[in-house]
């Protein structure tokens, strides 16, 4: 009975764990780096913006928390039958 708001509240805190970028931008300045904070870097802090690789960096962040979400939504579906 309580699995299925169990895991949408864990979808939810792993998702939120994969943008900490103010967190750790806040404490380390640019020492410590997310994903978040590397696509960031590389587009708009560099003398060069280097979008290539800001973006190809927001985008493996933008697939990894895809994967994550149906992973589970698949364990919800599952663990309702």
């Amino acid at each position: 009975m309580l699995t299925g708001p169990l895991i949408i509240a864990l979808l939810f805190r792993t998702l939120a764990s994969l943008g900490i970028f103010d967190l750790l931008y806040i404490l380390g300045g640019n020492q410590v780096q997310s994903m978040a904070s590397f696509s960031y870097n590389f587009m708009f802090t560099r003398s060069t913006f280097d979008f290539a690789t800001g973006v190809a960096a927001a985008v493996t962040l933008f697939v990894t928390g895809l994967i994550v979400s149906l992973l589970y939504i698949l364990l919800m579906r599952v663990t309702q039958r």
